[in-house]
């Protein structure tokens, strides 16, 4: 064999060697994450904790055993799709995690507890269920582009306002966003006959909406 070709077949076999990688690298340049245009990402802290400053983003758990397993032994996954799974999830917590108030609980104004707590004391406030439902989702495969959990403002039905925290969810049905509200209004609803969030009076644009990988202003929304 000479030199031409012991080159030549050399060159081959490095491109066959490296020819997967090159695929794949390829692949994960041209097809980055999609960031929805009309949503601002930003850097959010608020004093989750006794005045103390936290990211938001730290609460919610993606990769969580006890979250998993709570899937399994509540049979909360659904194999009719993740819209079926979502409304499972959400009854589940409407129907087992007791509301109780921070200032009852921890004494304190406002103290955000991470979802596995919530799931082991069967108790929390407006945040506490929207973070354990939301960790829930992610746990149970549903994107997270397609969950937030928003903080706000709400209305009551008879009038009034107050402050807020919720998911909302973008259903595989139409790719709309719905939201999934654990504590106050549309409690049996299913998914798929939810009104879109953007239509649903009782919910002001969100303050900020946030998953475990990035958190929005509100814009965008309603």
């Amino acid at each position: 064999m000479n030199l031409d070709k012991l080159k030549e077949w050399f060159n081959r076999y490095i491109q066959a060697v490296i020819a997967p990688f090159k695929k794949w690298f390829e692949k994960e340049v041209k097809e980055p994450r999609v960031e929805e245009p009309y949503f601002q990402y930003i850097n959010k802290l608020w004093p989750a904790r006794g005045g103390k400053d936290y990211d938001v983003r730290t609460f919610i758990f993606p990769c969580d055993l006890i979250m998993q397993r709570a899937l399994l032994t509540h049979d909360l996954k659904s194999e009719e799709g993740n819209d079926h799974t979502a409304f499972k999830c959400m009854r589940w917590v409407q129907n087992n995690i007791r509301y109780i108030g921070d200032k009852q609980a921890e004494k304190t104004s406002e103290y955000w507890k991470y979802p596995v707590d919530t799931y082991y004391s069967r108790q929390g406030d407006c945040e506490d269920n929207a973070i354990l439902l939301a960790s829930l989702l992610i746990n149970a495969g549903i994107s997270e582009d397609r969950i937030r959990v928003c903080c706000g403002i709400a209305h009551y039905n008879s009038g009034g306002e107050f402050g807020h925290a919720y998911v909302i969810y973008k259903r595989e049905k139409d790719d709309e966003w719905v939201q999934l509200d654990t504590n106050t209004i549309h409690k049996t609803n299913r998914v798929e006959q939810r009104k879109l969030f953007c239509n649903d009076k009782l919910y002001d644009e969100p303050w900020f909406a946030f998953n475990s990988k990035y958190c929005t202003s509100g814009e965008g929304y309603k």
